[in-house]
């Protein structure tokens, strides 16, 4: 059983009436508890909306990320075989480490707004 506020739609009993326990006595106006139920669901189906659209920002960075570690691979392999400067490596490297510490600032980001 539940306290509720809320204005008596319709009386289903009377003084003096015998009432079993669990009987309803009355019904009350739910007009509010609806919209606040409508209002939830739609908050629900928003944040579900943001999880996705996480989700998808998450797997969009992961994927540069590791195209970006197979691009220094390459490059790497290419240095040994006197291919590309180490120069060109060591800028691989820095983006490698950019899109980590990018990637780590959008989520602190996220988490923050």
């Amino acid at each position: 059983m539940s306290r509720v506020e809320g204005v008596v739609e319709e009386l289903l009993v009377e003084e003096g009436d015998f009432v079993r326990e669990g009987q309803t006595l009355c019904i009350l106006d739910d007009t509010d508890l609806q919209i606040n139920l409508k209002l939830t669901k739609q908050q629900i189906a928003q944040a579900r909306i943001q999880l996705e659209q996480a989700k998808i920002e998450q797997q969009k960075w992961l994927t540069q990320i590791a195209n970006t570690k197979s691009e220094l691979q390459r490059q790497e392999t290419a240095l040994k075989e006197q291919l590309v400067s180490e120069q060109e490596v060591d800028s691989k490297k820095c983006a490698v480490i950019r899109s980590c510490e990018s990637r780590s600032v959008s989520i602190v980001t996220s988490r923050v707004m």
